[in-house]
């Protein structure tokens, strides 16, 4: 009887086989925690994924508004930058025009225009090269 005693405490202490590692973590981790601190943790990981739902949602509607304001917006800053580019342009023209009347008028006249460009001084220094 002291052989089948010291067995059958054996058996006790000794796991039943698993199929997973996987399956004997498990029920290690079941036997060392109650059931009310399982279920406080369940409760918890509950309210975490709603308030993830709700912020994962919150995020989409951002992003749905943001895609829809910058698909708004792009056409217009497109036409806006066509719009600088083609008065650059116009500028460009209307300076080389000047400095066109300015080197026929310097060819032309040249002592006017050098009493005349003498006396003025360029309200920039840039425009003076």
């Amino acid at each position: 009887m002291s052989l089948q005693r010291s067995s059958s405490s054996l058996s006790s202490n000794v796991e039943p086989p698993c199929d997973t590692p996987g399956a004997l973590v498990t029920r290690r981790l079941v036997a060392a925690v109650d059931q009310d601190t399982v279920e406080d943790i369940v409760a918890v990981q509950s309210k975490i994924l709603r308030a993830m739902r709700q912020t994962n949602g919150t995020l989409e509607s951002h992003n749905q508004y943001s895609a829809q304001k910058f698909s708004e917006n792009v056409a217009s800053l497109n036409q806006y930058t066509k719009l600088l580019k083609d008065m650059k342009g116009d500028l460009d023209v209307i300076f080389r025009r000047i400095r066109a009347l300015k080197l026929r008028a310097a060819t032309h006249f040249p002592e006017q225009y050098a009493g005349v460009t003498s006396t003025a001084e360029p309200d920039n220094p840039d425009e003076g090269e």
